[in-house]
C-alpha cells in the first residue's frame, strides 16, 4: 500500500512515459487476476481506490514500442477482474500493434525492427498465452495459441539433447526465462508438442526434438517441467475471466 500512496515516504513516484515501473505494474496486474481474493479483496474501499488510481495512471502513459505493450494489457486484465474498467481504446491499440509485430513461423519482431532472438519466447509468447488463458477474449486467444503452437515447432530446435540452451541475456533471470514458454503453453492449454517424460530415458519432445527421442540427462527439461507443473497447478484454482462488455 505504501508504494501507491503519494503521501508516504516509500511512495514509488509518479509514473512517466517509458518508465521501468510500467514493467512492475504488469506483475501487479497479473497478480490481481490470479489471486484477487488474497491481494485485492482484503483491502478497504479507500485502499482499493488508491491502488487502482496508481495502476490507471501508469497504464495511461506511453510504453516502449516493443513487447512492453503487453504490460498495459496485463494491468488491464487485473483491473477488469477487480471490477474496474480502464477503457478499451488504448488496450485495443496495443493489441493491434502487437499483431503487427508478427512474422512467419510463429515468430514476432520486438518492435519496429526485424529482431528475433531468445527474448521472443518469454517477451511475447509468454504474455500472449497468459492473455489467452485469462482475458476472456476468445478471438485473440485463438490467434495467440495458434502462433505459440507453430513457434514451439521451431524453438524446440534451440535446445540441446540434454535440455540446455544458450545462456542469452544480461541476468540469470533472462538466461532462464525462455523456459517459461513451455509452462505458459500448459497454462493456456496448448499441447504444441507431446508432453513427454522429463527424466533419463523417457521420451521428451521438448529437448530432444520429438516423439521417440530420449533425454540424455537426469536433469533434462527440469526447468521446463517445473514451469509446466507450476502453471498447471495455478490454472486449476484461477477463476474464469469476468465479462468485459465486448
Amino acid at each position: 500500500m505504501c508504494g501507491t500512496d503519494p503521501e508516504h515516504p516509500d511512495y514509488w513516484g509518479d509514473i512517466t512515459d517509458i518508465d521501468q515501473r510500467q514493467v512492475e505494474l504488469a506483475a501487479i496486474g497479473f497478480t490481481l487476476r490470479i489471486a484477487r481474493e488474497h491481494i485485492w479483496d482484503p483491502l478497504d474501499d479507500v485502499q482499493k481506490k488508491q491502488v487502482a488510481a496508481y495502476l490507471l495512471a501508469g497504464r495511461e502513459r506511453d510504453y516502449v514500442n516493443s513487447n512492453w505493450k503487453f504490460f498495459r494489457i496485463l494491468v488491464d486484465i487485473g483491473l477488469i477482474h477487480c471490477g474496474i474498467e480502464p477503457g478499451a481504446e488504448k488496450r485495443e491499440i496495443y493489441l493491434d500493434d502487437i499483431d503487427g509485430f508478427v512474422m512467419e513461423n510463429g515468430w514476432y519482431r520486438d518492435g519496429p525492427i526485424r529482431s528475433a532472438d531468445h527474448y521472443i519466447p518469454f517477451a511475447f509468447h509468454y504474455y500472449g498465452l497468459i492473455h489467452a488463458a485469462l482475458s476472456g477474449d476468445a478471438a485473440r486467444a485463438a490467434r495467440y495459441r495458434e502462433r505459440a503452437a507453430e513457434f514451439a515447432g521451431a524453438i524446440r530446435h534451440w535446445y540441446a539433447a540434454d535440455g540446455s540452451a544458450l545462456p542469452f541475456g544480461r541476468s540469470l533471470t533472462y538466461r532462464f526465462a525462455h523456459a517459461g514458454f513451455w509452462g505458459a503453453l500448459a497454462f493456456a492449454g496448448v499441447e504444441a508438442l507431446p508432453w513427454g517424460g522429463r527424466s533419463r530415458g523417457t521420451t521428451c519432445a521438448i529437448c530432444a526434438g520429438g516423439p521417440g527421442s530420449r533425454c540424455s540427462s537426469a536433469t533434462a527439461c527440469f526447468r521446463s517441467a517445473t514451469a509446466i507443473q507450476i502453471f498447471s497447478s495455478a490454472k486449476a484454482i484461477i477463476p474464469p475471466a469476468r465479462p468485459t462488455g465486448r
